[in-house]
């Protein structure tokens, strides 16, 4: 159970988002993002921890930026990621008559258009505007099953839900998750999966090189794909100088039946971070996306929240052998 403050704060918090649900569709979007860029300065002043990690991040990710470079680039990444938030709230003013005023979609072969009418699984990651990426692809009609995280605060889980399950997204609860993607994706249906967040390394995980250094992410993607026979179209949202959305719909992976999830989780990283690395202010830098520190890798190679962990020398190690 809940304290009285805490079951106080969620009440608040709940009232809050309420209210924001009903104002801010109703800014002018040109209002919208002047509000927002302000909020991610504040933000950016305010948010210490937040601003640590990610100047970290960078400096190692970017070691030939000057400290000025890094701040610079920190500042905007924090923009970036409050003008998303306002948007997702703004949803309802983004539809299929209206997207072409904000986004501009790109698909790169006749293979992905293919793969996107027949089934696919989306990968994707923290970059651009990865709300507004999934609900273009909805409103072309390729709408997909989405898992759907439960917030600690009940009340909130329900308002996001509302905002994200629109234009035929099905969005489903963590529990029996994986057996209904897989019933789904048989039937030659479509989910979205963002892959670049860490996760235990007992939860389906694997290590995957990025920028320059390793990290533990998610292969359920690879895993799936390669169960049921689905391509893999990697997506990722840029911002372009006209202020509209850019959104790539990359090259379709297929998983072949001898193929290694660890080397298909690291070819769809690869191809995103291509595109990360002309546009770095587009990630989502203030998460720890190293938490590990390899046994072998001195500690100044990795950002100071890095630590050293038996369990993920062994997951190392069954990689290597693998890839052997």
């Amino acid at each position: 159970m809940f304290s009285i403050w805490v079951r106080a704060r969620f009440v608040l918090e709940w009232l809050l988002l309420r209210g924001v649900v009903r104002v801010v569709p109703c800014l002018p979007y040109g209002c919208l993002k002047w509000l927002a860029a302000r909020l991610g300065t504040l933000t950016s002043w305010v948010d210490y921890r937040g601003r640590g990690v990610a100047l970290e991040n960078l400096r190692l990710a970017f070691p030939e930026l000057s400290p000025r470079e890094l701040r610079r680039l920190r500042h905007r990444n924090y923009q970036t990621f409050a003008r998303v938030f306002a948007e997702l709230f703004w949803n309802r003013n983004f539809t299929k008559d209206t997207m072409g005023r904000f986004v501009t979609t790109h698909i790169e072969s006749p293979a992905t258009r293919q793969a996107m009418e027949t089934g696919c699984i989306f990968a994707t990651i923290h970059a651009g505007n990865f709300e507004w990426l999934s609900r273009t692809a909805a409103l072309m009609g390729y709408p997909s099953m989405i898992v759907g995280a439960d917030f600690l605060n009940a009340r909130l889980t329900p308002i996001f839900r509302e905002l994200r399950q629109v234009d035929g997204h099905i969005l489903i609860p963590q529990e029996n998750a994986v057996l209904r993607l897989f019933r789904h994706l048989k039937r030659q249906g479509r989910t979205a999966m963002l892959v670049d967040l860490n996760v235990p390394t007992n939860q389906s995980a694997t290590i995957i090189q990025c920028f320059g250094m390793e990290t533990c992410v998610t292969l359920a993607h690879a895993a799936l794909a390669q169960r049921t026979g689905t391509p893999i179209v990697p997506a990722i949202s840029l911002l372009q100088p006209d202020g509209r959305y850019a959104m790539h719909f990359l090259e379709p992976i297929l998983v072949e039946s001898e193929s290694s999830w660890q080397s298909v989780t690291q070819l769809i990283w690869d191809r995103l971070e291509m595109h990360l690395r002309k546009q770095p202010e587009m990630w989502l830098w203030m998460y720890k996306h190293w938490r590990y520190l390899p046994a072998s890798v001195p500690a100044t190679a990795y950002p100071r929240y890095a630590h050293r962990s038996k369990k993920y020398d062994k997951l190392a190690a069954e990689v290597a052998a693998k890839k052997d």
